[in-house]
């Protein structure tokens, strides 16, 4: 899904042409989403290495990879547009967005993918049903356009229908669908622009899910949108539309994920812990059993960040491996099966990540010498390696 966005002291990776800015004080790591991503997911993860890949990101059936010349390139699904070359044409290998230029972050929705270009506006593209794409239509496109009144964006997420931004000035912007309330503006209206989330305070990473969104604010976790399986975490199973704290995570977040109705956080000392619907064992605790706080994910110790398909859950290790837990029809745990796990389980082959994205139900790491991993569901070409062909373990993408 929308994936991750995380904040990590301990990343030696660059936030690609944007500068540090004076609040931070410390590195800023994209990972979309995040996922379904999801900076993680829902962005990507920024990093220098040979092949001028900066990021990935993945949501829905789509994956997109951004280059160090700010560049585009997308793969998969492409109905509404989200891939961005002009066609609705489903592709098995990447594509270049047109008219992507100086790009520096990116993030997927399931049905759009939008950037922040260089001095930070925004541009979207894809499909538009409930105003995914921020330029005050409903009119799907399959090239960028303007998101209105954005001009100071530093990170994106991206949901089902709606879209977020994280500004420089700390504040947070949504656009689309609003029926559960994921615009975060306390009201269920859908909006064709952007509109403020209320209820954050400072917040420094931003990760969207299917129809929810979270931050971390202070170091607290604090979500808002649909919470009808608890994946608020605060307690309750009652859709907010403003953001709300999520129990027991009160300081120490520096990771986000979250996948349909579910979500994940990493914390500084290398610890997982899920929340909100468990049926296929993504929140990774053995159990089975949805929840509506949060849960801590036995055997994690090392997450230096994550990323949440629809029903998989996945994390990035200190080690540059990555552990992944849940639905597995589809091999989305890249661990040479389709078995699925309610605790987590490590990714064949995958020993020099340094990101990673999750889609609906497939998953992708960027790798240190800077080539592109994919597994799980390939129906729309989304693993990027010029077949349709479910693979259980990890296959190049071609061309990056």
């Amino acid at each position: 899904m929308t994936g991750v966005c995380q904040l990590n002291e301990r990343s030696s990776l660059s936030f690609s042409g944007s500068a540090r800015l004076p609040w931070m004080g410390w590195v800023l790591s994209v990972l979309m989403a995040c996922t379904n991503s999801k900076f993680s997911s829902a962005g990507g993860n920024d990093a220098s290495n040979n092949s001028g890949v900066s990021a990935i990101t993945a949501n829905g059936r789509q994956t997109c990879a951004v280059f160090g010349d700010g560049s585009v390139e997308c793969w998969g699904y492409n109905a509404g547009g989200q891939l961005g070359d002009g066609t609705t044409n489903n592709s098995a290998q990447p594509v270049t967005v047109r008219g992507a230029t100086d790009v520096v972050s990116v993030a997927e929705g399931g049905n759009q993918t939008c950037v922040v270009v260089r001095g930070g506006a925004v541009q979207c593209w894809g499909a538009n049903l409930k105003g995914a794409l921020g330029n005050g239509t409903t009119i799907d496109s399959p090239t960028p356009v303007n998101v209105i009144g954005i001009t100071d964006a530093i990170l994106l997420s991206g949901g089902r229908l709606h879209s977020c931004a994280l500004r420089r000035d700390q504040s947070v912007s949504c656009w689309g669908f609003n029926y559960m309330g994921q615009l975060g503006n306390g009201s269920n209206e859908d909006s064709t622009v952007p509109v403020d989330v209320l209820g954050l305070a400072a917040p420094t990473a931003l990760v969207s899910g299917t129809y929810h969104n979270c931050a971390i604010d202070g170091g607290q976790v604090r979500c808002w949108g649909n919470n009808a399986d608890g994946e608020m975490g605060d307690g309750t199973g009652s859709s907010r539309n403003v953001a709300v704290a999520s129990i027991g995570i009160t300081q120490g977040a520096v990771a986000l994920a979250a996948g349909y109705g579910h979500t994940c956080a990493a914390l500084a000392n290398g610890t997982v812990s899920c929340w909100g619907y468990d049926g296929y064992g993504q929140i990774g605790d053995y159990s089975l059993r949805d929840s509506i706080i949060p849960r801590p994910v036995p055997g994690i110790s090392e997450a230096q960040g994550l990323a949440a398909g629809d029903f998989h859950s996945c994390a990035l290790l200190s080690t540059g491996s990555v552990s992944c837990w849940g639905d597995n029809d589809y091999g989305q745990l890249g661990n040479g099966t389709t078995n699925f796990s309610a605790a987590p389980v490590t990714v064949s082959g995958i020993t020099d990540a340094i990101s990673v994205v999750a889609g609906q139900v497939h998953t992708c790491a960027l790798l240190k010498q800077g080539s592109v991993r994919c597994w799980g569901d390939d129906s729309y070409g989304e693993l990027g390696d010029g077949s349709t062909t479910n693979r259980s373990t990890p296959v190049d993408v071609l061309g990056l």
